[in-house]
């Protein structure tokens, strides 16, 4: 079963986090990178960007109606980044990093996904223990 690693630019609001994403069919990818858009870039929650490249590999065109039906839409654009997220979905201080790992189970699910797991980045698990012992 294919597996796919999604390195997460950590150092945007809520995206402390590591991922695999598993498919059952062959993806041309092991590595996707996510980072966030500007919180300036006022993009709605639902678009997901996606550069053209990755477009192509993961074969969106033939999941658009999938994706639609859970109601993440996706925008291709020319980046360096596999997978840019809006900072409308990531900007809540408590609920921001849910709603990232929502959003992006939906959208592979959508195109195929068998599984999808996130983790916190270490430092977060450190800090959210530190602040458990005050």
């Amino acid at each position: 079963m294919p597996t796919v690693t999604l390195d997460f630019k950590t150092d945007d609001k809520n995206l402390n986090l590591q991922g695999t994403v598993n498919f059952r069919r062959q993806i041309p990818v092991e590595n996707l990178r996510v980072a966030g858009l500007a919180e300036w870039r006022h993009v709605p929650a639902n678009i997901v960007h996606v550069s053209h490249d990755t477009i192509e590999e993961l074969n969106l065109t033939n999941y658009s109606s999938n994706l639609a039906k859970v109601g993440v839409n996706w925008i291709g654009i020319r980046a360096r980044t596999n997978i840019l997220l809006s900072y409308a979905i990531r900007s809540s201080d408590r609920l921001g990093r849910m709603k990232v790992q929502e959003q992006l189970t939906k959208f592979f699910k959508a195109i195929g996904a068998t599984s999808v797991k996130f983790t916190a980045c270490a430092s977060d698990i450190d800090d959210f223990n530190d602040e458990d012992l005050d």
